[in-house]
């Protein structure tokens, strides 16, 4: 007979724990499937204003934004605020500088080791400002920029610094926010500069420009060979012969061929030839010459075939002849024509063959600027060309 033994007991007992350990299990598992949000972390700090320029002794209050990876704004943070220039300029917990000195500096701040700056330039305190003096007046509706500067103690340029500018009489002349001029009526009034307290004026007269009375040409006479330039200098001045400047100058020539003329008197010579460069300002008129010939003195001219070249010479009211030659070499043939002052005919006409030519005038031999034409027949060169002026 077998005997059989059973635990129905133990069966029954063990069932506890493992529902105990899956009671467990399963708030484990729930547990699990809660998420924590991490905290966002700062990926920069952007700390305001960015630059500032501050006396000695002011203060600036800054702000710093702290932002994630994605340019989020992250909030909460408690910054630390630093400088790397103490002595230049402090801050406080909250932000706040204080510049000591001048110089410049960064100040900077801090959170989860990651920093954000801003620069400090401390500046000295202007301790003089200047206006330079006005020349002459200033015309109604004409405009002039002021020149004015700032300095700290040790005589340094400052720059930068905001400045207010006001006329005593508006209806004389204004003045815009950097110092620009303009005048309005007759009259005078005085235009002050204000910045960090200092002060500086300046006298201001508007009144109409004198007009020009006289232009005056240098050099009035002058020679220069072909392919070469001359300087000429208007001078302009009032009827009381006080110099005037900053007037407009037109320059022309009376010959284009011969010589050309720039808007600020250089004369190009480009051919052979006198020719009359005319300044006129306002009405007024100077003339200066260039090749013009001077009496009993010879010139040696050269030109081409089919060529025609003027030269001139001013013959007073007192002459009684005027006589012109031309003489060179054989071979050649060069032709003289000589016209009187405004003559469209030739007084004379001398075409013999040969390069020597003459014509000799002793009758009607009016004052003015005589025009002598060198017609090249031939080819020439090395010819001399004289003309001459007889008077009591």
């Amino acid at each position: 007979m077998s005997t059989f033994l059973s635990f129905p007991s133990r069966r029954r007992l063990s069932g506890a724990p493992l529902l105990g350990l899956a009671s467990a299990l399963f708030a484990l598992s729930a547990c699990s499937d809660k998420t924590t949000e991490p905290a966002s972390s700062v990926s920069s700090i952007a700390v305001t204003p960015r630059v500032t320029d501050l006396r000695i002794g002011a203060t600036q209050q800054l702000a710093a934004s702290a932002f994630d990876v994605a340019g989020g704004a992250v909030s909460g943070k408690n910054f630390v605020w630093s400088s790397a220039e103490p002595t230049i300029a402090t801050v406080s917990a909250t932000g706040l500088v204080t510049v000591l000195k001048a110089g410049s500096t960064s100040i900077f701040a801090s959170v989860d080791n990651v920093s954000g700056f801003a620069a400090i330039v401390g500046s000295s305190p202007i301790s003089t400002v200047s206006i330079v003096p006005l020349s002459g007046v200033l015309p109604p509706g004409q405009s002039v920029q002021l020149v004015y500067s700032t300095t700290d103690a040790t005589g340094g340029l400052i720059l930068g610094r905001p400045f207010t500018f006001t006329s005593s009489a508006p209806s004389v002349v204004t003045v815009s926010n950097t110092g620009l001029l303009t005048g309005v009526a007759a009259g005078t009034a005085t235009v002050s500069l204000v910045t960090e307290g200092k002060t500086a004026t300046v006298n201001v007269t508007v009144a109409p420009l004198a007009p020009v009375a006289t232009v005056a040409l240098t050099p009035i006479a002058s020679t220069a060979a072909t392919g070469s330039t001359v300087q000429l200098t208007a001078t302009l001045r009032a009827a009381d012969g006080t110099l005037i400047t900053g007037r407009t100058v037109a320059f022309t020539t009376s010959a284009a061929t011969v010589a050309t003329v720039s808007a600020t008197g250089l004369v190009t010579v480009l051919t052979p030839g006198s020719v009359t460069i005319t300044a006129t300002s306002e009405g007024k008129t100077a003339t200066a010459t260039i090749n013009q010939l001077v009496s009993g003195t010879s010139i040696v001219v050269a030109g081409p075939v089919n060529s025609t070249y003027n030269f001139f010479i001013l013959v007073p009211s007192d002459a009684r002849a005027l006589n012109v030659t031309l003489r060179g070499a054989a071979g050649q043939d060069p032709d003289l024509n000589v016209f009187a002052p405004g003559a469209a005919a030739a007084t004379c006409v001398s075409e013999v063959d040969g390069p020597n030519e003459t014509c000799n005038i002793t009758a009607n031999v009016v004052p003015g600027l005589w025009r002598i034409s060198i017609l090249g027949f031939t080819t020439y060169a090395n010819v001399t060309l004289t003309a001459t002026v007889t008077t009591p």
